[in-house]
Formats: C-alpha cells, sequence, structure tokens
C-alpha cells in the first residue's frame, strides 16, 4: 500500500491505512495496537509445541479496522433480531444522552461516567415505568464519541427504543427521560444537562400490515 494513496479500493485498505497514520503518530501505541493486524504463530499454553496461525486483533474502538469489525458485527445481531420480529413495533423512539462536558475533561473520566449513568438509569423504576407505559419492545444503544480541540470530547449515546404505544406525546416523553437522566447524572456526580439541550428525542411511527392492508391499502 502506498505511503499517500489517493484512492482505496475497499474500506478494510482505508481502515488499515487510517490505523498506520495513528500508530505513525504514536496514537494508537500499546503492543496490541502495534501487533493489530499481524498474523503470527501462537503456542497453546497446555502444549507449548502446538502452534497455529491467528491474525491478531486489539479490539479497540480507536482502531479503525478493529472498530468497523465491532460495528458491523453488533449491525448484523441488530439486524437478525428485528428480522425475526414477526411484527414490527408501531413506534420508533431515536433518544440522545449526553453529557456537561470540557476541554479540561479525559477521555476515560466521561466514557465511565455515561456507562454507569446509563446503567444507574437502567436499574431505576422511573425506567421501568416508562417501558411499561410504551408498551416496550426492544431498544440498542450505541455510544459514540466525537472530539474538538475547542470542546474536547464529546461523548454521548444513541438509543433506539422500538415500542407499541402511540398515544404519549413526545411533549411528555422528553421531561420524563431528562428527569431520568439526570437523577442518574447526579447519582454518579456528573455535570446535569439543560432540558433543552441535554437530551434529544425523535419519535417514528410506523402503520403495521395488519392495519394498513398487505397492499399499503
Amino acid at each position: 500500500m502506498s505511503s499517500n494513496p489517493t484512492y482505496f479500493n475497499t474500506v478494510q485498505e482505508l481502515n488499515d491505512f487510517l490505523r498506520e497514520v495513528l500508530i505513525d503518530n504514536s496514537i494508537l501505541h500499546t503492543d496490541r495496537h502495534l501487533n493489530c493486524g499481524q498474523t503470527k504463530y501462537i503456542s497453546l499454553k497446555r502444549s507449548p509445541t502446538d502452534k497455529f496461525l491467528r491474525s491478531l486483533k486489539c479490539e479497540d474502538l480507536s482502531c479503525p479496522p478493529c472498530r468497523s469489525d465491532i460495528v458491523a458485527k453488533h449491525t448484523h445481531k441488530i439486524s437478525d433480531y428485528i428480522s425475526t420480529q414477526s411484527d414490527p413495533p408501531s413506534r420508533t423512539l431515536l433518544i440522545t444522552l449526553t453529557l456537561s462536558h470540557s476541554t479540561q475533561h479525559p477521555f476515560k473520566y466521561l466514557y465511565d461516567g455515561i456507562k454507569s449513568s446509563i446503567s444507574h438509569m437502567k436499574n431505576s423504576y422511573g425506567w421501568r415505568k416508562l417501558k411499561t407505559d410504551l408498551k416496550h419492545r426492544f431498544h440498542f444503544d450505541r455510544i459514540e464519541t466525537k472530539v474538538s480541540p475547542h470542546t474536547g470530547f464529546n461523548v454521548h449515546c444513541h438509543q433506539v427504543f422500538g415500542c407499541d404505544d402511540n398515544s404519549i406525546p413526545l411533549t411528555d416523553l422528553k421531561p420524563r427521560i431528562h428527569s431520568l437522566w439526570s437523577k442518574s447524572l447526579s447519582h454518579n456526580k456528573l455535570r446535569p444537562v439543560s432540558p433543552q439541550y441535554g437530551i434529544d428525542t425523535v419519535s417514528y411511527t410506523h402503520l403495521r400490515a395488519h392495519e394498513t392492508g398487505r397492499n399499503g391499502v
């Protein structure tokens, strides 16, 4: 591969190139990072003379090839789960949960904080009540990070929430979700977020086959 290619034949080539750039700039610097992508003979602990070829992966979300593999794995997992649903949910909520942050906050502090806050929220009575009221079918979370030299690490969570209730309006849902999220942030000693910018909720309503007719009529 060229040290400065102008195009890539596959996404894998692009991800491999990006990994090398991150390694060259010491952003990825551990032994696991440096060995990622290499194929080596590995000895078995119970029988050191027996060796097998293994493709090494660091499994770090900061590593482009590994991140791509992890995202693809979860995408297939979600797709397989949804495809087994004989009747799709009548409503899908797209929920974004954010953190108040600054350039002084290290990534680990924010990442550990949002994971602990999500866990706390989902173990609360308020969350269980919300799931019951919305006739919860399934939900999936994805933690995403954006970084800027001006604002630092922006760690937030995108959630896809499938449910069967269409009666509760967003004007009622958003304050409930904000209240749950605020309590969880407070529990983990994180700064509060505003009702206006701290969370975002979008609702999509789906017409089911038995409601519209098989031909959409």
